[in-house]
């Protein structure tokens, strides 16, 4: 089965630290969005990789990222939009046409662990959509607008989504096309696929897999590296 990733660099202009973007901070010597694509050039399961960026951040991630350590697997750098669904959108039935599965993954996620995605792709194969999860280890409440305790869920049937999240092409498609057909815009590609009904498989996802986007995660991330290395 071909499988195309598809990594996504835009996310919410506000979370930045100083000059730069959260894909673009200093890791280890290089960019966050740098160790992402390495750990997808490196899976077996990935053929190609196509990283979304903002149209300002085009020739920097072109000429600094992708030009200086020439990724096997990275096929082209495209330029997103506003919103993301809209952009992976025309990802999807652009550069991604013609793969039988579709890997959507956060630049900001860089120490994914590579036995992570092949949970992943090995359940979307099987059940046609799959995602990573983590359990929610803290108590959660449901708030009142003025902020009071409305009410409390039970969180051991809870789950934190990561990414990545992992489609059979033809139910994302499908997915994509619905929820334009009704002017539609979900939280995640999950919640696009639930809506046609189809079972989407977690999988276990990992501790490590962190998001970064404040100067703690920033600072966790760079002591994982080190702990690592």
């Amino acid at each position: 089965m071909k499988l195309t990733a598809i990594v996504t660099a835009i996310g919410d202009g506000r979370r930045q630290n100083g000059d730069r973007r959260w894909p673009y901070q200093d890791l280890d010597g290089r960019p966050i969005l740098a160790h992402t694509l390495e750990r997808l050039d490196a899976c077996s399961r990935v053929e190609d990789i196509y990283p979304i960026v903002r149209p300002q951040d085009l020739a920097y991630v072109r000429r600094d990222i992708v030009g200086v350590r020439r990724f096997a697997k990275v096929a082209d750098v495209l330029v997103g939009g506003l919103l993301r669904q809209d952009y992976l959108f025309r990802a999807l039935t652009g550069a991604a046409r013609g793969a039988d599965l579709v890997m959507i993954h956060d630049a900001n996620r860089p120490l994914v662990p590579p036995e992570l995605l092949e949970r992943a792709i090995a359940a979307a194969e099987i059940h046609g959509a799959a995602v990573a999860a983590v359990p929610v280890h803290d108590a959660v409440k449901v708030l009142s607008k003025d902020n009071f305790v409305k009410s409390s869920l039970e969180r051991r049937r809870l789950r934190a989504i990561q990414t990545p999240e992992v489609f059979r092409f033809d139910i994302l498609v499908r997915a994509f096309e619905s929820a334009a057909r009704e002017n539609y815009y979900g939280s995640d590609e999950a919640a696009l696929v639930e809506r046609l009904g189809e079972k989407i498989k977690v999988v276990a996802g990992s501790r490590l897999n962190i998001y970064v986007a404040s100067r703690d995660d920033l600072q966790l991330a760079r002591a994982i590296v080190r702990s690592i290395t």
